[in-house]
């Protein structure tokens, strides 16, 4: 598969650092100074994180939790590419499933209210800090009795999305349309992602040089300690 922004911020990056490399068949070339892609592609992956993690902090408004609604959206105005969606089936043997995420959504950061398929109906993101209780039935989102009017939710905690049904006593099942912030992961494996691999980086091109950038600075700064070091 093609990961053509991947290798355009791995060629950009090491040309940066005066060690130009170039791209055959889809993958790119190891270097003189970083000899093997794999370093190389390690040095991308730590800089999109940084890059990724510092606009999710920067879009924190003020006296509100980190992932907060108003959160999410600040960072999707900032990152309209990093929002996804892709089917969920949970089927409900008591008043609670889970989905494990570990397996095959391994790129999945923040969930956002979703819609139910066939039928339609929202289903809410609830907060997290309020899982047990949740679990429980004894949380203001989940107090029974629950009546069929009332809105499903849904909690992330890694490694897994927990459902709450509408209703107690007929918890049911549903397929539904998660909507979600993408990581920058291979969403199979939760690796890092790699030259000429399935999955490429999901950030837009002209976030490039700016990533590029803070892989220069995490070079040096392994330069700097292995000189010293030495």
């Amino acid at each position: 598969m093609a990961t053509p922004k991947l290798n355009r911020l791995a060629i950009a990056f090491m040309q940066r650092i005066q060690d130009p490399i170039t791209e055959s068949a889809g993958v790119i070339t190891a270097g003189q100074l970083i000899r093997s892609v794999a370093e190389i592609e390690s040095y991308v992956h730590r800089a999109g994180q940084i890059f990724f993690n510092g606009a999710w902090n920067a879009a924190q408004p003020e006296n509100e939790s980190p992932g907060s609604m108003s959160h999410k959206n600040k960072f999707l105005n900032m990152f309209p590419e990093l929002f996804k969606f892709r089917s969920i089936t949970l089927t409900y043997a008591s008043a609670v499933s889970r989905v494990d995420i570990s397996t095959v959504y391994n790129d999945i950061f923040e969930i956002l209210d979703s819609v139910k398929q066939g039928g339609g109906g929202l289903i809410e993101v609830w907060d997290p800090s309020k899982l047990a209780d949740c679990i429980a039935e004894s949380d203001p989102f989940y107090s029974p009795p629950r009546v069929n009017s009332s809105t499903p939710g849904m909690i992330l905690s890694h490694p897994y999305i927990y459902g709450f049904p509408n209703d107690l006593a007929d918890p049911g099942g549903y397929t539904f349309t998660l909507n979600y912030i993408q990581n920058n992961k291979n969403p199979i494996t939760g690796a890092i992602l790699v030259s000429g691999g399935t999955y490429d980086v999901p950030f837009s091109e002209h976030h490039i040089d700016a990533i590029a950038e803070i892989a220069v600075g995490i070079y040096k700064k392994d330069d700097f300690q292995e000189d010293a070091g030495g």
